[in-house]
């Protein structure tokens, strides 16, 4: 009888052992398949980059998900409506308030794009060759940045019996003749001053002036001067 019930016992315990490893073993399945749902994904927010793992379906809902905030203007890549994929980077460039003075006018931006050159293409301003852009074309845009682009201007120098055909950002008729390396002399005339603004077409006339010293021989009859001296004898 001991031996029929020691029997039993074993066979008991075993079938409770066995229902064990299969639930542990459910279980486990059941972990790593919903562990197996998880989407890894890279968030790129300005200088900020962090890795998190989501169900979420969308690019939308990951940002709602994490609490990021945006505005119309920001850049997100991917757009909000693409679905989610392992290993996906979601790129968000902030927009920044910046001004652009150009052609006697102020242009202002609220733009995600990251440099200078890029933020005047948005504007549509076209440069030529000579025009000078301040800061320079790839210079990072920043909160509160202003842009400056000085046009270059057409002008024609008149020197030494020819003419200096000039495109320049120069200021005045003196910053002119810098750039076209045209040296002044101390009596040359020079017409406009040279604190002239350069307008477009503006012509710079210099007329060269020396002084020299040119020195002549020429003979010259001796004059007769005739004076009585009473002391004298005739």
């Amino acid at each position: 009888m001991k031996e029929i019930l020691k029997k039993e016992y074993l066979q008991s315990n075993k079938r409770k052992l066995l229902l064990i490893v299969v639930a542990v073993m459910i279980l486990s399945i059941t972990a790593v398949g919903y562990v197996l749902t998880f989407n890894e994904v890279v968030i790129v927010d300005g200088e900020e980059e962090f890795t998190i793992k989501t169900r979420k379906d969308y690019v939308r809902e990951v940002l709602e998900e994490e609490e990021i905030s945006y505005i119309p203007e920001d850049s997100i890549t991917p757009a909000l409506d693409t679905e989610i994929e392992d290993g996906m980077r979601i790129v968000i460039k902030r927009a920044v308030n910046i001004r652009i003075q150009a052609d006697g006018e102020t242009i202002t931006l609220l733009t995600p794009v990251e440099d200078v050159e890029a933020a005047l293409q948005q504007a549509g301003l076209l440069l030529e060759p000579k025009d000078e852009v301040t800061p320079s074309l790839g210079t990072k845009l920043e909160e509160g940045m202003t842009i400056e682009v000085t046009r270059a201007l057409g002008c024609s120098i008149e020197v030494d019996g020819g003419s200096i055909q000039l495109l320049t950002t120069a200021s005045n008729v003196e910053e002119a003749l810098e750039e076209a390396q045209v040296t002044l002399g101390d009596l040359d005339r020079i017409d406009p001053e040279l604190h002239q603004e350069i307008q477009e077409g503006l012509t710079i006339k210099i007329v060269r002036v020396k002084e020299e010293i040119k020195t002549e021989k020429q003979e010259i009859d001796f004059n007769t001067k005739r004076k009585n001296d009473s002391s004298m004898n005739r």
